[in-house]
């Protein structure tokens, strides 16, 4: 059911009808980073103002026209969420450059992953909404499941799998870009932070719309950075055993994705999936999952963040190029 006032111009009815039959399509209980990330890109793409309210496990679109002021509030709020993102995150992204040893990666591979990651966030976005869509279709939905399963079922396809597999996908993308040019173990991990930090300020931006969003996502920021940067390691050590012949290559690469995925769907399950305590009133449960979510998100953050600075020189030494391709290397950073 869709109320409109007042009526959009007929150029609009495409983009909403559009918007309406995917939530129509997907009826998520509860999920309303999905109805944020449509409502920011209708703006972005067509200046105008889309209230989407949950009600009763349905969405209704219950104003659609210019508000100048609503509008500009939205751009304020998302801005500030990506500004913020850009300078901490970045910050970091910057320092970790800094300490590999005993030469620092070139301008092409230290921004270009940043951008890859950027974009992939939307593209990932319209992949699960496709994928949840499709499942609707064949009557596979969150309401035909217990609120459980259907929290895990909604974080594993519209965030854990697919934008976890778009940024593994990024990061083979940039492995073909710079053929043998990636050096070592720390080189991969740096790539999958890259990836991580581009990824995060885009989705900050979609997804800040209010103060309330900004500040709950801030303490977690680093998030898609740490999952990354451990899909990089996992990717980086295949990578040196292939070169070596030492150790295992097949499972490392598994694991780079499999790893990721699990422990993002876990803590979307926890927190904006969280259909126990969000749909059923079931604390007990969706406390417990949000805080086993929560909690093994920070402790991986704060780990994964301070192995890569203690071990950087260590990660660093686990040389993938050869000597020839090192010294291609120094050349074409000295020549940007």
């Amino acid at each position: 059911m869709a109320l409109f006032s007042p009526c959009p111009k007929s150029s609009d009815h495409a983009v909403i009808f559009l918007i309406v039959f995917s939530l129509y399509l997907i009826n998520p209980p509860g999920y309303r980073i999905q109805a944020t990330l449509c409502f920011n890109l209708y703006n972005m793409t067509i200046s105008r103002t889309i209230i989407l309210v949950f009600l009763n496990k349905k969405y209704l679109i219950v104003s659609a026209g210019k508000e100048t002021g609503f509008i500009m509030s939205l751009w304020i709020t998302s801005t500030v969420a990506a500004l913020i993102a850009l300078v901490i995150c970045g910050f970091i992204y910057l320092r970790m450059i800094k300490r590999e040893v005993p030469e620092t990666i070139g301008k092409l591979r230290a921004f270009l992953p940043v951008v890859l990651g950027g974009i992939c966030m939307p593209v990932s976005g319209a992949c699960g909404l496709g994928i949840l869509a499709a499942f609707k279709r064949i009557g596979i939905g969150m309401e035909t499941l217990p609120s459980l399963p259907a929290a895990f079922f909604t974080a594993f396809f519209m965030a854990g799998f697919v934008e976890e597999l778009f940024k593994f996908l990024v990061i083979i993308i940039m492995m073909v870009v710079l053929k043998d040019k990636i050096n070592n173990v720390y080189e991969y991990i740096l790539l999958g932070a890259a990836v991580g930090f581009g990824f995060t300020v885009v989705e900050d931006f979609s997804y800040g719309n209010s103060i309330a969003a900004l500040l709950t996502r801030m303490p977690l920021m680093f998030t898609h950075m740490t999952l990354n940067m451990i899909m990089g390691e996992f990717i980086g050590r295949a990578q040196y055993n292939k070169r070596h012949g030492n150790g295992p290559t097949a499972l490392y690469w598994v694991l780079a994705l499999v790893i990721p995925t699990a422990l993002h769907t876990l803590y979307d399950a926890g927190t904006v999936s969280n259909y126990p305590a969000f749909i059923d009133n079931d604390f007990a449960v969706g406390g417990t999952l949000g805080g086993i979510a929560i909690l093994t998100n920070l402790v991986l953050m704060i780990h994964v963040l301070v192995r890569a600075r203690k071990k950087a020189a260590e990660l660093s030494a686990l040389t993938i190029a050869s000597r020839d391709d090192e010294a291609k290397e120094e050349h074409a950073d000295a020549s940007l």
